[in-house]
């Protein structure tokens, strides 16, 4: 089993440290498979600091969480904000939003089985809603 964290050190222990800013926008640092389990942060820095990257011109999206065909991919979303944000997958949640109120977190949880670029986004207008809208998901083949 391969678990990042797209976060900071403080909200769990335990895991493998991906920390924003060691992975350049827009790149696969590393491609998990098999299973992979990843935690994200939405905060008033945006998903993961999205803010401080600029995710609202032509900048690579970020973050950017990478796997191949056929795994099974959890995510785990933690809002530390003081206002709810939203959580949707191209693709694999475009129907059902996910709600998460300040303090709460929540996990979805599929099998990536079509490969292509997914975008990760906030589904629910909030005051930094723009910085929200640029993560991604790549299923390579």
């Amino acid at each position: 089993m391969v678990v990042v964290i797209l976060a900071s050190a403080s909200l769990l222990t335990g895991y493998l440290l991906l920390q924003k800013g060691t992975n350049e926008p827009g790149s696969c640092q590393r491609t998990y498979s098999g299973t992979a389990n990843f935690v994200t942060v939405a905060d008033r820095t945006g998903f993961n600091g999205s803010v401080s990257h600029d995710a609202t011109t032509n900048n690579p999206p970020w973050p950017v969480v990478c796997v191949t065909k056929g795994t099974s991919v959890t995510i785990t979303v933690r809002n530390l904000d003081t206002q709810p944000h939203g959580f949707q997958i191209t693709n694999y949640f475009d129907s059902r939003i996910e709600t998460l109120d300040a303090g709460q977190a929540v996990t979805v949880s599929f099998i990536a089985d079509k490969v292509g670029a997914f975008s990760i986004y906030c589904s629910i207008f909030c005051s930094i809603h723009i910085f929200m809208l640029n993560s991604q998901l790549r299923v390579l083949p």
